[in-house]
This record gives C-alpha cells, structure tokens and sequence, in this order.
C-alpha cells in the first residue's frame, strides 16, 4: 500500500500544475494499473520495462527507473 500512495504522490501536481491538468478523485479501478507494476517489480523485474513499453507510457526508461526507486523505498520501510 505504501508503493500505491508514494507514487500517487511523487506524480500528483497542484491543480493546474504545469501541464494545467486538474487532478480528479480516484475512482474504485484507480489502484489496478499500481498493483500490476507493484506485482511485476515484486515477482518478474525483468518483464516490468517490457510492460511500461507496451502500455505506451512516455519516456519508458525514465517511467522505470523512478517506479523502480518507488518502490525499492517503499519496501524498505516495511
């Protein structure tokens, strides 16, 4: 859980932030696309770049390596 609410709030922006974007509540599906990542950096690491990829998420390599702090910080703490 604590992965979920770290990275919801290192890519959360003050509303209007820079791209002007408007940050809306979560809805109930919000946590499912964090616990697919959360699941592959926990069990396959390997397969997590090649899933970013494949989801088209911008800047892929950049995406990785800072869900990849995300979430080795995250399991420090536990």
């Amino acid at each position: 859980m604590h992965y979920i609410t770290t990275k919801q709030t290192t890519y959360t922006e003050p509303n209007g932030g820079r791209d002007n974007i408007v940050n809306l509540p979560p809805t109930i599906i919000f946590p499912i696309g964090h616990l697919i990542e959360f699941f592959l950096a926990l069990k396959t690491p390997a397969k997590l770049l090649s899933y970013i990829k494949t989801i088209r998420i911008p800047r892929a390599s950049t995406y990785h390596k800072e869900i990849t702090n995300i979430f080795n910080n995250s399991q420090k703490i536990t």
